[in-house]
């Protein structure tokens, strides 16, 4: 799953718990907000069609941080230190190392310009594509890399990680697994009803997959088996992504609602069937 959408959606739950209710910030006024990210005290967003911007205090005022971005359509945001990474829609990735101000286009060995996700593990940067599968970077996105051996589909919706396990949510082609650090990958689909995975979620052993119109599914197993757990959800409800507090999951939708379940329950819910 997206860093910057765990983000996103903790914020939703800090504000609900703690602050009670929501306030309007100064912006930004770019379009749709696609992704956001934290460096330290330093908040981005990137949007749909106005690029990316910054906010340095708690999101009460943005600036635009767009020199050097050839495309201000931005379709995720990732972080490795201090450095910020980019996804664009068709002019690839770029980096920051000063906060947004300015943007340099990193896309040596890419063979598919544009992305969908990012992902980070340790310091290795993942770029899932629309139509050239999965690439790696292990130098900060000065090379990337192909690691699509065993990839069926190679338009990637999404990718979750953690240590050498990786998951892609693919369009029409389910969820895909690699143990290598994406060096192989294979299908993992049994129980899965719906093919578009639009989000994933990684909580301790738990895996947790938003499809496009059949909610929520969950893997114990490393996505051998996948269940339903939707009680409580819309019908048809598309899964935009997943944040984790404690021993409780926090949902959000394309509908525009906001869901809540703890691990007890969800627990429960396996057992009884």
């Amino acid at each position: 799953m997206k860093i910057t959408t765990v983000f996103f959606l903790f914020l939703i739950f800090i504000s609900q718990t703690i602050f009670a209710q929501w306030q309007q910030t100064k912006g930004p006024y770019g379009g749709d907000i696609n992704c956001l990210a934290v460096i330290g005290s330093n908040t981005f967003v990137g949007t749909w069609g106005s690029g990316v911007f910054l906010s340095t205090d708690n999101g009460v005022d943005w600036t635009a941080v767009n020199t050097g971005l050839t495309s201000k359509v931005i379709r995720d945001l990732a972080v490795i230190g201090a450095t910020l990474f980019a996804g664009t829609d068709g002019h690839g990735v770029f980096l920051s190392n000063d906060y947004g101000n300015n943007w340099t286009v990193v896309n040596n060995g890419l063979t598919n310009l544009s992305i969908n996700c990012l992902l980070v593990i340790g310091s290795d940067i993942y770029a899932g594509t629309w139509g050239g599968g999965i690439l790696r970077s292990t130098d900060n996105g000065a090379n990337w890399t192909e690691i699509n051996n065993g990839l069926t589909v190679n338009q990637i919706y999404s990718l979750a990680g953690n240590g050498s396990d990786i998951y892609a949510g693919t369009y029409g082609g389910g969820i895909f697994y690699s143990s290598d650090n994406g060096a192989n990958w294979a299908e993992v689909n049994t129980g899965l009803t719906d093919m578009y995975v639009y989000s994933l979620g990684i909580n301790g052993s738990n895996i947790f997959a938003g499809t496009s119109r059949s909610g929520v599914f969950l893997s114990t197993d490393n996505g051998t088996s996948w269940t339903t757990i939707n009680n409580g959800l819309p019908p048809y409800a598309g899964i935009g992504g997943f944040a984790f507090y404690n021993q409780n999951v926090f949902v959000g939708t394309y509908e525009g609602m906001f869901f809540h379940l703890t691990m007890a329950q969800i627990g429960y819910r396996l057992i009884m069937g």
